[in-house]
């Protein structure tokens, strides 16, 4: 993904959350706005709107109407023995009108500043409009970077302060660095020089980038616009502000005849940086592990560090149809955890862009590779017997030092080559690992086994596996030679006596081979009738069985009954 699409993207996420308050970030801790109440009601780790400036989202529109003044004041003070350097993005609307914006840097304990409407920019006089307080149009002691989008070379300040002249402007929207609110050649320290090549207009409605560095270890004040230099002043800037270096910063705008809506946007200012540069230095970013490298199913945990302050981290990665738990949504923050599952039985791979500063527009994003093993398949018995061996088979190749592991070596063990063996009753967890260091497991239940067959001769009643020991007795059959199916009811029926059976088939013929009788079961038996059903006369009859014994055994034999009528 190029640094600047993932630009955009973030853009558009920010203007998602734009309910949420303005982004003023001070040392990486985000401001809170303070509204409303008495005059000068700041709060530390805050910020106050003044005059005409309103949150808008992500930005604090400072100008919304015609001649109109607005300013931002963060209420922790700074230091300038301490150098900084504040990134904010800067709109300056869509009429190609006045009247600009200002960041400035002031000493006045008070936080309810503001100056004039239209030149005045919030913090000179302007039109002596909608100042804060109404006695005092200009903001000073002061230092002022003035992004300027109207040309008031022709104007005078000669009917306030004669003796100070002609404002120094000129046709270009411009950026000057002066002092004291004195918008004259007297109090301009640096410039003005133009924002954008050929002097382009810069009320445009886009968002320009505004880096702002001062250096104090070598007394250099910088403003970059759009990652160009645009005004730089060799100097003390301490100088400036009467016995203490202790300023408040914020910034302020004004408008003309236009409904102009200036605003900033995504401040973030970073006290006593090292070696503070405007000039999108890229972060030096490390992650840890390198390589990263994990088996199927296993939660994936990235950080990054950066030795430049200011870094911020986007996220997103490149989607693996053979992955699924990979986030393809933007992402920020300088570390990400997520679930990986490889779905194939084979290595899979996810790139995770991330681009570091979201400032700057050029320079290659770094590509984390995360290689994903698929997990072995591990084949074999689930149940064994107290006693008995299984072989368990991984697939894929081995651990070189331990693929098996029992979990309860009491219960089974297991060798290196997957035998495992049963010792007592209960379950036991196997592990087999391949080359990757990715593992699968299998429960092993390990119970007593024996003939768990009630009907066989060796039967155990502890047995809660049958391992196929049960030895049953053979059946045994006798037969009477004599009945008698007089309805006396004695000795009525003709059947076999017999034991350890669990099915006899009995089949009764006379003399001439005709079936009389069939019949099945555990007990059957002849009633002497035909299979007419007419009474069979006396005689002899011949008869031919086969018995089944519980353990499937059989037992056949034959024999000649006498049916006697008395």
């Amino acid at each position: 993904m190029s640094r600047k699409l993932l630009s955009t993207i973030v853009f558009l996420f920010c203007a998602v959350l734009s309910g949420y308050g303005q982004n003023i970030i001070v040392d990486g801790t985000t401001l809170a706005n303070v509204p409303g109440g008495p005059l000068n009601n700041c709060a530390p780790d805050g910020y106050r709107l003044v005059g005409s400036a309103l949150g808008n989202g992500n930005c604090v529109s400072l100008t919304q109407t015609t001649f109109s003044s607005g300013a931002l004041w963060v209420c922790d003070e700074m230091n300038l023995n301490q150098s900084f350097k504040v990134n904010f993005q800067a709109n300056f609307g869509t009429i190609n009108s006045g009247d600009g914006i200002a960041f400035v840097l002031n000493s006045d304990p008070n936080s309810d500043l503001v100056g004039g409407a239209g030149g005045g920019m919030g913090y000179s006089f302007g039109t002596f409009t909608g100042c804060i307080p109404a006695s005092n149009c200009t903001i000073t002691p002061s230092v002022v970077v003035e992004f300027d989008t109207w040309d008031n070379s022709n104007d005078s300040w000669s009917s306030i302060a004669p003796a100070l002249g002609t404002i120094d402007d000129n046709s270009c929207d411009h950026a000057t660095i002066l002092t004291n609110a004195n918008q004259t050649t007297a109090g301009t320290i640096a410039g003005p020089n133009c924002l954008l090549p050929a002097g382009a207009d810069v009320t445009d409605g886009l968002p320009h980038d505004v880096c702002i560095i001062w250096d104090v270890a070598n007394l250099e004040y910088s403003v970059y616009f759009d990652s160009s230099l645009v005004s730089v002043y060799n100097g003390d800037i301490r100088s400036f502000f009467t016995g203490s270096p202790i300023v408040r910063w914020g910034f302020t705008a004004g408008s003309g005849g236009a409904n102009q809506n200036q605003r900033v946007c995504s401040v973030e200012m970073i006290t006593n940086p090292v070696n503070p540069s405007c000039n999108c230095q890229e972060p030096v970013v490390s992650y840890l592990p390198d390589p990263i490298e994990i088996c199927s199913g296993e939660t994936t945990s990235i950080s990054l560090s950066s030795n430049v302050i200011g870094t911020n981290y986007n996220w997103s990665a490149e989607e693996n149809i053979n992955v699924t738990g990979e986030s393809i949504s933007l992402q920020t923050g300088a570390s990400i955890v997520e679930t990986l599952t490889n779905t194939s039985t084979s290595v899979q791979l996810v790139n995770y862009t991330v681009t570091p500063s979201v400032a700057c527009t050029t320079g290659v994003d770094l590509v984390i590779p995360v290689i994903i093993f698929p997990n072995p398949s591990l084949l074999g018995e689930s149940e064994i017997c107290i006693g008995s061996t299984t072989q368990l088979t991984g697939l894929g190749t081995a651990h070189p030092t331990l693929p098996w592991l029992s979990s309860n070596p009491a219960v089974a063990t297991i060798t290196n080559t997957g035998l495992a063996t049963g010792l007592s009753s209960g379950t036991t967890m196997v592990t087999y690992k391949n080359s990757n260091d990715c593992q699968r497991t299998l429960t092993l239940t390990v119970e007593p086994c024996g003939c768990s067959d009630p009907n066989a001769s060796n039967y155990n009643p502890l047995a809660t596996i049958d391992d196929g020991s049960c030895v049953y007795p053979l059946p045994t059959v006798s037969a009477p030679n004599i009945f008698t199916p007089n309805d006396d009811g004695i000795n009525d029926v003709f059947y076999l006596k017999s034991t350890n059976t669990v099915r006899i088939e009995l089949i009764i013929l006379n003399r001439w081979g005709i079936v009389l009788y069939e019949g099945s079961g555990i007990d059957p038996a002849w009633d002497g009738t035909s299979s007419n059903g007419n009474k069979a006369n006396e005689g002899t009859y011949f008869y031919k069985y086969i018995a089944t014994g519980p353990g499937g055994d059989t037992k056949d034999g034959q024999g000649f009954v006498q049916l006697i009528l008395y």
